[in-house]
């Protein structure tokens, strides 16, 4: 009954939609600026997983601030699932703690992970197959919207995604539900009724950041717009408080600057006549954003309903991760 036999397309697929919603899984994805061209963006694995906030939470048994720090998660998602109707809500959210104790042993640590030559690692599908081949790559591309949009991704820690092979065939089908139902409820439950909203703000706001008391609900629905609809909002803003000729004035300041470095670079006693040449070239690459897009991101396509709170973020979150 392992995730890798009873759920071998099915569990990478969940993989691949959690992440479009914004919901944890057990791998991080994002886009970032390609690390030795900057003119490129890629797509980056990563390791993830694990609600705590870091892998030292769940390795560290004699640490009496990380044993209650861990206690203090337990017993959020067991509430959390209780309130969901898991009659068994101790033992998942036990079990919950155990697969993610298994991911965090196998994450980097700190200084391994500001390492920019370890951590740059280009593989394309064939070589994502070779270190973890009992995973279904191919479900979980297509799930997240990039089959066929990339040729390779960066994955900043190989050995991770070797582990995680290990782990996800270790891991029962059941637990491996449990995990994406609790990361679902966890994601949305600031959005959901009150008691959810209350459970999560008690955890994440005054037991991690020790923050009192919620912010009204009217902020957290501004904030979420924000969030949800960043350039919309903004486009709005300025049409009221930046009218197009500041934004044409700024341009041309920056522009003049730019003119006055390529001029004083050009007396520069010690740089070599290479040297000037790249910073010159550099100069070239230079690209000011002043105040606001040149375009607008169209949201045309982005399905918003008046009585769809969740399904609003949910479908936000996928239009914010497409990949072009």
């Amino acid at each position: 009954e392992a995730a890798g036999r009873e759920g071998e397309k099915g569990t990478p697929a969940l993989m691949g939609q959690s992440g479009e919603i914004g919901v944890r899984r057990a791998y991080g994805v994002g886009s970032k600026q390609e690390g030795r061209d900057e003119t490129k963006y890629v797509v980056e694995l990563g390791e993830r997983g694990v609600g705590l906030a870091e892998r030292d939470y769940y390795l560290k048994p004699n640490d009496a601030k990380l044993v209650a720090a861990r206690a203090k998660y337990k017993e959020f998602v067991q509430t959390l699932l209780t309130m969901s109707g898991d009659k068994a809500a101790a033992t998942s959210a036990r079990d919950m703690l155990t697969l993610e104790t298994a991911l965090a042993k196998i994450q980097w640590t700190k200084v391994e992970n500001r390492d920019p030559i370890k951590t740059y690692n280009k593989l394309d599908f064939a070589g994502l197959n070779a270190l973890a081949p009992k995973y279904d790559w191919k479900s979980y591309l297509a799930a997240a919207g990039i089959e066929g949009k990339v040729d390779y991704v960066i994955v900043s820690q190989p050995s991770y995604l070797k582990g995680f092979n290990t782990v996800y065939q270790k891991t029962t089908l059941p637990v491996w539900k449990k995990y994406f139902e609790t990361q679902l409820i966890s994601h949305y439950a600031g959005m959901l009724s009150k008691p959810y909203v209350d459970t999560n703000f008690a955890y994440k706001g005054t037991a991690l950041r020790g923050i009192p008391e919620n912010e009204p609900r009217w902020k957290r629905g501004v904030m979420q717009v924000e969030a949800s609809l960043g350039e919309a909002v903004g486009k709005v803003y300025v049409a009221e408080h930046f009218p197009p000729e500041r934004k044409v004035r700024m341009e041309k300041l920056v522009q003049n600057l730019l003119a006055a470095y390529r001029q004083s670079i050009e007396t520069i006693d010690w740089m070599s006549p290479e040297t000037k040449k790249e910073a010159q070239i550099k100069l070239d690459k230079f690209t000011p954003k002043i105040g606001y897009p040149n375009k607008w991101k169209d949201y045309s396509g982005l399905q918003i309903s008046k009585d769809d709170l969740v399904g609003n973020v949910m479908r936000a979150s996928t239009f914010a991760n497409q990949v072009e």
